[in-house]
């Protein structure tokens, strides 16, 4: 019988179990395991070559796309009107972020990208003397207005406390509460608020100068919470106008321009309503007789003694037509051309209107402005609209300069693609070089 002892000491004597030996010699498998470490390597180095190349190609496209230098219009920086507009992109940079534009010579209506959506509100200036393009971030806006005739100032109106329900169900998205202008030398804004229950009626907004401002508006007497009435059924009240001098205080409501008045045009102090030109400055009036068989854009001359609108003809006599001059002395002229004139936004001189027209049947995609002399009907083209529509919201001070030679804007990619697209690059280079690796193995 074998004690314990004997039993360890002929353990002890086996040995223990060896570990498996590698037959192969020392030298192939170290150059073995050198070849695996460079294919590792190599494999590694040409996915990270190509997810940077990707990443540097579509980082470099997308900021080419959006590069917002723009060479100087033509060998002048003279101020003028671009003599063709091109569509804005949604992406464009905005004023806040690239600072202010200086004088613009358009405004254009235009949608605007955002990171949750396409904002259909947007306004885009383009400068006169770059033809940059350019978002104008308009604080508070609540609807667009006008450029100033200078092309320096935007009016638009302004959103505003209530002291009431607000009433936003009137065919705006936010209850307006006053207006505002927007220095486009300066980026500063100042606005004016008008005490309402439930909101204003954004009626109209014109210049009458480079200063001054004609402002149409009334009050709803409802608010959101009365929405069962129709609207236009007694839901608010128009036709009060104001004068705000921009640089001189609040607005004030003028007695010169009584309540119920519809105001067509104004120009130089003076403004046209439907059958008479008022002087602001000196408080004087003289008759003006012309008929809207439709509500056509109509432009008063420096002078204030003559006001140039579209004619109407064609079915039912309510299709625009041949330029009329209509003049305070009692007087109306149609001006032979055979183009149809559909709108009238401005005189250059006192020979010289501004309109937009274009070949019946009414188009937008093949409207231009155009230059028309009213002695003869001639007429030559001034800005090609490009299927922009009825802008009517150019610097009337430029009608007299020389166009420049347009530049096309940049077209900046949906920054929530270029995004996704670098991500998914540098997800699937970090998918590729894991399972490379795990697959080069010795």
């Amino acid at each position: 019988m074998t004690t314990l002892h004997e039993r360890l000491a002929d353990l002890a004597d086996l040995g223990a179990p060896g570990a498996p030996v590698d037959t192969r010699e020392p030298a192939a498998a170290w150059q073995r395991g050198l070849r695996f470490r460079r294919r590792r390597r190599l494999g590694t180095a040409a996915i990270a070559v190509v997810a940077l190349a990707l990443l540097a190609g579509l980082g470099g496209t997308a900021l080419l796309r959006s590069d917002s230098t723009i060479p100087p219009a033509g060998s002048t920086s003279s101020a003028g009107l671009p003599d063709r507009l091109y569509a804005p992109s949604p992406w464009l940079a905005g004023t806040e972020d690239e600072g202010p534009l200086g004088q613009l010579a358009v405004l254009i209506p235009a949608e605007r990208g955002t990171w949750s959506g396409i904002d259909d509100g947007g306004v885009v200036g383009v400068s006169a003397t770059t033809g940059e393009y350019r978002f104008l971030d308009l604080p508070d806006r609540a609807a667009s207005g006008p450029l100033s005739p200078d092309g320096t100032r935007v009016a638009y109106w302004t959103t505003g406390p209530v002291t009431g329900t607000p009433n936003t169900a009137g065919g705006q998205s936010l209850t307006v509460g006053g207006i505002a202008v927007y220095d486009s030398t300066t980026g500063k804004t100042e606005k004016t608020l008008i005490e309402s229950e439930h909101g204003l009626t954004a009626d109209e907004i014109l210049w009458a100068d480079d200063e001054t401002l004609v402002v149409g508006h009334g009050t709803y007497t409802v608010g959101d919470e009365a929405q069962d009435t129709p609207l236009g059924s007694g839901q608010g009240t128009h036709g009060r106008w104001y004068l705000w001098s921009v640089d001189d205080g609040a607005p004030t409501l003028t007695s010169t321009l009584p309540e119920g008045y519809e105001v067509e045009a104004a120009t130089n102090g003076r403004v046209l309503t439907t059958d008479r030109v008022l002087d602001l400055t000196e408080g004087t009036e003289d008759r003006i007789s012309f008929t809207l068989a439709a509500r056509w854009v109509t432009a008063l001359d420096p002078t204030g003694t003559r006001a140039a609108l579209p004619g109407t003809g064609g079915e039912n006599n309510k299709l625009p037509s041949k330029l009329q001059i209509t003049s305070t002395d009692g007087s109306t002229v149609t001006v032979s051309d055979s183009a149809r004139t559909y709108a009238a936004i401005g005189w250059s001189d006192r020979d010289h209107v501004a309109v937009y027209s274009g070949p019946a049947p009414f188009n937008v995609a093949n409207l231009t402005l155009d230059l028309v002399d009213v002695r003869d009907g001639t007429r030559k083209q001034l800005v090609d609209i490009n299927g922009l529509g009825n802008l009517q919201l150019f610097a009337t001070d430029l009608l007299s300069a020389p166009t420049v030679e347009a530049v096309e804007p940049p077209h900046p990619w949906d920054p929530r693609w270029v995004v996704g697209g670098l991500t998914s690059i540098v997800a699937l280079a970090g998918i590729a070089l894991i399972r490379w690796r795990r697959r080069v193995t010795p």
